[in-house]
Parts: C-alpha cells; structure tokens; sequence
C-alpha cells in the first residue's frame, strides 16, 4: 500500500519540500567533503614538496661537506648550525676587544662593532677579536670599566698613569649608586 496516495495536499508538499532540502543538505555536506578532501590534497602536496627540497638540501650539504673534508680537512657547518648560530645584525652594538697573543691589547666600543673593528686593521696590531653586546647607553660605563680592569697597552695613557677611558672609576662607582 502506497502511504503517500492517503497525505493530504499539505503533507504532501510538506514531503517534497522536506525531500527537497535533505537532498540540497546531502549535496552541501558532499561539497564540502570534496572542498576538505582537495585542501588536504593541496596541504599533503606542498609539504611533499618541502620535504623533497630538504632532502635536496641534506644531499646537497653531505656532498660538498664531504668535498670541503677532502680538500680543506674542515667540514662544513650546516645551514640550520649557521642559522642557530647567528646574531642580529642591529644587536652590534658593545664593546669590542682587541686581542694579540692571547692577551686583550686595546678596548673600545661602538654601535657598528664589526665596521670599527674594521678601521683598526691598519693602526693596530691584533691577531684576533672578541665583543660583548650592550645597550648604547651602556657604552661608556661598560668600556671604561674593561679599560680600567684590563689596562690594555694600546689605549691612551692619561697623566697620572691611569688608562684614558670615557668614564673615571668615580663616576662610574658616583654614577652606579643613584
């Protein structure tokens, strides 16, 4: 017996519209399905992508860091060693060393230590560098208190024996207790 002969108009309507809607719902729901399935396809693609690119890059750096050993007895740091390993370049600011058989010979400071270093070459004599970042106002405290501790032979000498340093040890100790 067929249910749908004994509806009423309305119910019979009733029926088709809600027939009508769980179909357009179905076809909704297996739209975004698709949508979803294609934007994982996509997702999986490019990090296949990125992982082919690394793995590229691995062989790349095992290759000539094999060649680098054979012909420079070094090996080659990684791209993520150099990465992890590096420093801002706007954080070179501090005071710098400049040292000479294994002994600090001349301290100074700036807000470009590897450009001052640089002007050095030709008017000092130092084999090897070091530097300690710092604030720009610390510049001064910092650098006369190394000058004063280290008393490095190619900073200036002031008459009283004492190293030429932008800051006296009583200002800086005046200075340090306000």
């Amino acid at each position: 017996m067929n249910h749908y002969k004994t509806k009423t108009p309305e119910e019979k309507i009733a029926i088709v519209q809600k027939s009508a809607a769980t179909r357009l719902r179905n076809k909704q729901i297996k739209a975004e399905e698709l949508r979803l399935q294609l934007i994982r396809k996509d997702v999986v693609e490019i990090k296949i992508a990125e992982l082919k690119e690394e793995r590229d890059q691995l062989e790349r750096e095992i290759v000539l860091g094999n060649l680098s050993a054979k012909l420079t007895n070094k090996t080659m740091l990684t791209e993520s060693e150099v990465v992890n390993g590096c420093q801002p370049w706007d954080k070179a600011v501090g005071v710098y060393f400049l040292i000479k058989n294994k002994s600090v010979v001349y301290v100074g400071q700036s807000t470009s230590v590897y450009s001052r270093i640089s002007t050095h070459q030709q008017t000092k004599d130092f084999d090897s560098i070091a530097w300690v970042p710092c604030e720009p106002y610390m510049l001064d405290r910092l650098e006369s208190l190394y000058i004063h501790t280290f008393r490095p032979p190619l900073n200036g000498n002031m008459n009283n024996g004492y190293k030429s340093a932008p800051m006296s040890l009583d200002r800086i100790f005046y200075e340090g207790e306000k």
